[in-house]
Parts: structure tokens; C-alpha cells; sequence
């Protein structure tokens, strides 16, 4: 995977998922790991989850999770690659990018919403 594959996803709620889909069910740390780097809950907001994989000195990218709610509905969310640092041309972490998708992928489901890639610039 290149940066060129690091592209938005939305994801289409079957009910207000909002930030249901936050440290837990993405097997996240609540806050950035003590000593080994790893994956971790940077923020949260109404509507809006921030991961990152690091710790206390760098975090190698940040992934956000967003929805936007509309009366007691959700419209449809995003879930996007922030930022990420590179060595010699090459993602790092790209790894526990995947990983991470995966798992909001699946938190999604387990929520009754879907997860597709977004057409269109983010």
C-alpha cells in the first residue's frame, strides 16, 4: 500500500451509530500507550473519533472517524487516513493502517452500517 491507497471511506449507519465506533470496539488504548507505542484514542468530539498509532513522542498517522448528526438520524460518515509519516518514499505503519480499518470495518457491521469506498476527492 502507497499513500496514493490511503483514501477516504464512507460509511452508511443503519441506525445513529455516532461515536459508538470509538476505543473499544476498535481494540484501541483509551489514551496513548506508556512506554511501546500502539494504538490509541487521540480525541473524540460529538461526532467524531480521532485514532493514532505512537505514543508519547510521535504518532506515525492519525485516522479519523466522523459522523454527522441530523435529528435523532446519522447521515453518512467517513472514516479517513489524517495524516502519516513516510521513510524513504514508503508509509510506515501502513500495516496497522489496514489493521485499523479493518476493525472500524467491522465495528460498523457489527452496528448494522456499511463501509465502501468514497468516490470522489475527500
Amino acid at each position: 500500500m502507497t499513500a496514493d491507497d490511503l483514501r477516504r471511506v464512507v460509511i452508511e449507519p443503519a441506525r445513529r451509530v455516532g461515536i459508538e465506533v470509538d476505543d473499544a470496539l476498535v481494540d484501541a488504548h483509551a489514551q496513548h500507550p506508556a512506554v511501546v507505542g500502539g494504538l490509541y484514542l487521540k480525541s473524540r468530539s460529538d461526532g467524531e473519533a480521532v485514532f493514532a498509532f505512537g505514543g508519547r513522542l510521535a504518532d506515525a498517522f492519525l485516522y479519523r472517524v466522523s459522523f454527522a448528526a441530523v435529528g435523532t438520524a446519522t447521515t453518512p460518515g467517513t472514516g479517513q487516513v489524517l495524516s502519516w509519516t513516510e521513510t524513504s518514499g514508503l508509509v510506515d505503519a501502513i500495516d496497522q493502517i489496514e489493521r485499523l480499518r479493518s476493525r472500524v470495518e467491522a465495528a460498523v457491521a457489527r452496528l448494522g452500517g456499511t463501509v465502501t469506498p468514497a468516490v470522489g476527492p475527500g
